[in-house]
């Protein structure tokens, strides 16, 4: 019998189905391996028993090289996790791996160049054919040979986000198989009957692999079923959209990063108490059994003891517990069915103060400590109010060189162009959050940046509440001094990013107002904050932009200490947030008036009296 080794499971990482928010979490588990073992990768099997053998009872992880249970939990999560995954992989490889087919190049081309002009497929699956064909060379299946049973193989292998994009590529190859044209153009590469896709199944969350690989599989399935109550309501239909093509809106604020949290605090509550002895695997079936009053508790009381533990290296921070327990009992109170007594005491359990800790809710030190120094720094709230016309300015005299320019000047008039657009926005309109901004739609069906015709008029914001962070919805009207900045990036940068990016990385027409490459999807979020940093920082600004809001709310504080409710509209924000938030601005504001009035009544009490 072959053994394999860690060596060919770091390897294979990219073949095991996991995806792209853990993908980093499990190369990193394995990269660690060979320190924790203490030997070459090519000298540790690959084997869950072993490891199992070797880690199951392990007590002594600053030993093994972690500063705390946690870290260990995570690393022996995700290590044991790949070793099962790479066992069943290569149970199902053939013996030698075949060669890239080399015929499906000139259908990839065919696609390419004739898909959206003979009508075969939707924008999102056209843009998408390429994971299929990827999905069919790394298999070594020739194009005439892409059938039903190989389209139900790939299917089983792949994760439920992986699965619908090469779904959606299936579309466009039906599509081609049943077109006369592309038969014709393409003959002697193409089936002669399209392939039939698997049965309608319902989304498997990704974000139960948070949970250690013994859980059973009833407690993962109610995990999944918690996050599609989250995302769609309780009665929603999971055969609806068997190809996962459900809208940003229609995730009800319920999104990855969220069930991906809500996921590692269930997994949480599931490590400590297995790891203390405090429950069994096998007595665990679901939420309900696992999300007690009382396992919850018991977690906490583990926490707090380890973080109290002065061999335990670095501190567990408070406001990671507090996530914990909120998330926890969240999920408990919406979903096990707890009951009203329980319910109150798990409230009061997320708002004690040995659970919440000192500093939850309020501003960092470190984000207070800049936005005080922009406070007092009248030369850097000049530049911030003027930076969309500067931005603005710049980049039009820039433009105007376009044809004797750089590429990498190019690109940075461009970048100063999009700048003033976002801050336009964020200081004509309102101040948004990066993830609402990044994703603004205009001229679709359901716009959330309504430009006037022509750009003649007032533009709007009308942000539905399922794609805000608190649920309000967000509508506003745009100062008309933005509108001249709006015109010109959405008429000249943007369609130079469309049709001449100077790198030839050509952005899609969508209905997204910060565009990308994909059609389908808005700038990426590294892309966009990196794009408005620079922008920042060209003005002077030392700024990021979520400093951005508290700039604004720091304006009209300023001016009007109680207009906590104005700031609040303005900032899509709670009042009692705003007001604990920015309850310093109030304090200068009132030391200010203090020294003035001590100033009147020293001057009343000695006007008239002569110094000596």
């Amino acid at each position: 019998m072959t053994t394999h080794h860690l060596a060919a499971v770091k390897d294979a990482v990219p073949h095991l189905g996991y995806s792209k928010s853990y993908f980093n979490t499990v190369r990193a588990a394995l990269n660690k391996a060979p320190k924790v073992y203490k030997k070459p990768a090519n000298k540790i099997p690959a084997c869950p028993d072993d490891f199992d053998q070797r880690f199951e009872n392990a007590a002594d992880y600053i030993a093994l090289g972690f500063a705390d249970l946690t870290r260990f939990g995570v690393w022996k999560t995700a290590t044991r996790g790949a070793f099962e995954r790479y066992q069943r992989w290569i149970a199902n490889q053939p013996v030698q791996r075949p060669k890239f087919d080399d015929r499906w190049p000139i259908v990839l081309s065919f696609v390419t160049d004739e898909a959206p002009v003979l009508g075969l497929a939707t924008k999102r699956g056209w843009m998408t054919f390429t994971a299929f064909v990827a999905a069919a060379r790394e298999d070594g299946v020739a194009p005439l040979s892409a059938d039903t049973a190989f389209v139900h193989r790939m299917c089983d292998r792949k994760t439920y986000a992986s699965r619908k994009q090469f779904l959606r590529g299936l579309e466009v190859w039906n599509a081609l198989i049943m077109s006369d044209a592309a038969q014709t153009a393409l003959a002697g590469l193409l089936p002669t009957a399209p392939a039939e896709p698997p049965q309608k199944q319902a989304p498997r969350s990704g974000y139960d692999g948070w949970l250690p690989a013994e859980a059973a599989v009833s407690l993962r399935e109610d995990f999944a079923a918690y996050v599609q109550a989250k995302r769609h309501g309780s009665d929603d239909d999971l055969d609806d959209e068997p190809f996962g093509n459900d809208s940003e809106e229609g995730k009800l604020n319920f999104t990855d990063s969220s069930a991906k949290a809500y996921g590692y605090a269930v997994g949480w509550v599931y490590r400590t108490l297995i790891r203390a002895d405090l429950i069994d695997a096998d007595d665990i079936d679901d939420l309900s059994e696992l999300l007690t009053l009382k396992h919850i508790k018991s977690a906490t009381r583990i926490f707090q003891e380890v973080r109290a533990d002065e061999m335990s290296g670095p501190k567990s921070d408070a406001s990671s517990l507090h996530s914990y327990v909120s998330k926890v009992t969240q999920i408990a109170i919406e979903h096990c069915d707890v009951s009203p007594e329980t319910e109150k005491k798990m409230i009061a359990l997320r708002k004690h103060p040995t659970v919440r800790g000192k500093g939850i809710g309020k501003m960092s030190a470190a984000r207070r400590r800049r936005v005080e120094a922009f406070a007092n720094d009248i030369a850097m709230q000049t530049r911030l109010l003027d930076a969309p016309e500067m931005l603005f300015r710049e980049s039009q005299a820039r433009l105007r060189d376009w044809k004797t320019m750089s590429q990498h000047n190019r690109m940075w008039a461009l970048k100063l162009g999009t700048a003033a657009a976002a801050l336009a926005i964020l200081l004509y309109g309102k101040p948004l959050r990066e993830q609402n901004l990044r994703k603004l739609r205009v001229f679709c069906d359901l716009p959330t940046l309504i430009l006037p015709e022509g750009f003649k008029g007032e533009a709007r914001l009308d942000l539905p509440g399922e794609i805000t962070k608190n649920g309000n919805p967000i509508a506003g009207e745009i100062e008309l001094e933005a509108i001249p900045i709006l015109q010109f990036y959405y008429e000249t940068v943007r369609e130079k990013l469309i049709a001449e990016h100077p790198f030839g990385k050509n952005y899609a027409e969508s209905e997204f107002l910060f565009n990308s490459p994909k059609n389908d999807r808005a700038a990426e979020k590294s892309v966009f904050t990196a794009l408005l940093g620079e922008g920042l920082a060209f003005c002077g600004l030392d700024l990021d932009t979520h400093e951005m809001r508290h700039a604004v709310a720091f304006f009209v504080l300023d001016e009007d200490p109680n207009a906590i409710e104005e700031a609040a509209e303005l900032l899509d924000d709670h009042p009692d947030t705003v007001r604990k938030f920015y309850a310093w601005i109030n304090k200068r504001k009132a030391h200010r008036s203090a020294r003035a009035k001590l100033r009147a009544a020293k001057n009343k009490r000695l006007k008239g009296r002569g110094r000596s």
